[in-house]
């Protein structure tokens, strides 16, 4: 039976292929998507035996590859019973990606709550396990002080500090005036773990879970901004209010609404990812509060949160800081160029800068690329991959409204190469050039060996596409 087939199968309950499912789920010859599949299809049987049979997988399963998906699937379908064994599978997981997506399919259970926070009164999490839950919690924008203060005791983490008086928010105000550095706190902006730039766009870079930052310096205080990342509920903006809504199934899911109409409604959620409820499946809904998480910041050094404030102050003001305008290059893709791609020609390559192959990437604001990010972009486990690389190819698209010269202002080492619309141009020689109305393609080939500390383009008569 193909992956299609096993899903299908589960979806229309047919319980005679539950014995297949299981085999299949827990053979370690089959292929990860194989396994995954079986894995839903016992989850959509949904019937005591089916939730038997990934018990008795779980319990015999060493797999790292399928203990996080058996979890997900027993939580779904019996949180009660399983929350014990789901916790020990948390405690053996280091990836967040694993982790976040447990957590988030425990929280989607109708009152999962209280059923953690008893569990975690016999069962200890380790550090990682913990924090990843409670910035989930966080995430819901339902009150769930009771189950954060468990995870907190269950890792035997420090207790998160409590609310923040208007004293306290103006002296950390003013002292990211005087001792935070902006160009530090974009850095602390751009961690993974704190989801940033999952969630808020800057210059049209980014997620759109919360308010575009482009301007936020200009527009708002300092010490509004500093309140707004400690107490987030305190300072939602218009039209970013969540909702919190129950399905007939018994799971929950919250986010920012996109659409509604007679047939679906469409949410935004933190991982700003759209998700579809089939409005026939809606038993409740309820407003929530912000898809921040209060408490976001906790974990930063003080100096670290400092920056951070300062930098969101910067944005928008005249200079480096100021994203508004398109006419500097803020996103990017790239691909690492090898022999073997040389062998079947590199125009193959610069003619389809939008492949499978080629990994969106975002600059700082001031529009540089930075070396970091395009090393990331190599994928290079050791030294002597790089003996492999042919180059690394960096591709952006500029719209031009009319026809004309247009001048373009490159800083990049002068032996890369260039090409417009698949075209090869002369980089060391290039200032300006005659492009059509549209939009255009612009692919640069850097040298593996020596990348630059960082690269950026800019063109006044011009505007940068973001998407």
């Amino acid at each position: 039976m193909c992956i299609r087939d096993r899903r299908l199968a589960g979806a229309w309950k047919l319980h005679a292929f539950e014995s297949e499912f299981q085999t299949k789920a827990g053979s370690v010859q089959s292929p990860r998507s194989a396994r995954d599949a079986a894995i839903d299809a016992l989850r959509s049987l949904g019937s005591g035996s089916s939730y038997e049979k990934l018990k008795a997988l779980l319990a015999n399963s060493d797999s790292a590859s399928i203990r996080p998906q058996l979890a997900q699937a027993m939580a779904a379908m019996n949180l009660g019973d399983a929350i014990q064994p789901i916790l020990g599978v948390l405690n053996q997981l280091t990836e967040e990606a694993d982790l976040r997506a447990t957590w988030e399919t425990i929280l989607r259970q109708k009152g999962s709550g209280p059923v953690v926070v008893k569990a975690l009164r016999e069962v200890p999490l380790t550090e990682i396990a913990a924090k990843s839950g409670m910035r989930v919690a966080r995430e819901t924008g339902k009150n769930l002080s009771e189950l954060l203060l468990s995870l907190e005791r269950a890792a035997d983490l420090a207790p998160s500090e409590g609310e923040v008086g208007s004293v306290r928010i103006g002296q950390l105000a003013q002292a990211a005036f005087r001792r935070g550095n902006p160009d530090r706190g974009e850095a602390v902006y751009r961690r993974l773990e704190l989801g940033c730039v999952m969630c808020h766009a800057i210059g049209g870079v980014g997620g759109q879970v919360g308010p575009d930052l482009t301007s936020i310096g200009a527009s708002a205080p300092l010490d509004y901004l500093v309140e707004s990342l400690l107490a987030p509920n305190d300072k939602i903006k218009e039209g970013y209010h969540s909702i919190i809504v129950e399905t007939n199934d018994g799971e929950e899911y919250s986010g920012i609404l996109v659409r509604e109409d007679n047939s679906e409604l469409v949410l935004r959620n933190t991982a700003n990812q759209t998700v579809s409820i089939a409005k026939q499946n809606v038993a409740n809904r309820i407003a929530g509060g912000s898809l921040m998480p209060a408490g976001l910041i906790d974990g930063l050094e003080e100096g670290d949160q400092l920056d951070l404030f300062r930098f969101l102050s910067e944005l928008g003001k005249q200079g480096r800081f100021d994203a508004a305008r398109g006419n500097v290059a803020r996103r990017w893709r790239l691909r690492a160029g090898r022999h073997t791609d040389e062998q079947f020609g590199i125009d193959r390559i610069i003619a389809d800068p939008s492949g499978n192959q080629w990994r969106p990437a975002m600059t700082l604001v001031d529009g540089r690329l930075m070396q970091d990010t395009m090393r990331e972009a190599l994928n290079l486990r050791n030294i002597n991959q790089v003996t492999s690389l042919i180059g690394l190819f960096s591709a952006t698209q500029l719209q031009v409204a009319r026809k004309g010269l247009v001048t373009l202002r490159f800083t990049a080492p002068k032996d890369t190469r260039l090409w417009i619309d698949g075209e090869p141009r002369d980089f060391a020689d290039l200032s300006r050039v005659e492009l059509e109305a549209g939009v255009h393609d612009i692919v640069l080939k850097l040298n593996p060996r020596t990348l630059p500390e960082s690269i950026r383009v800019e063109c006044d008569e011009g505007t940068f596409l973001v998407k």
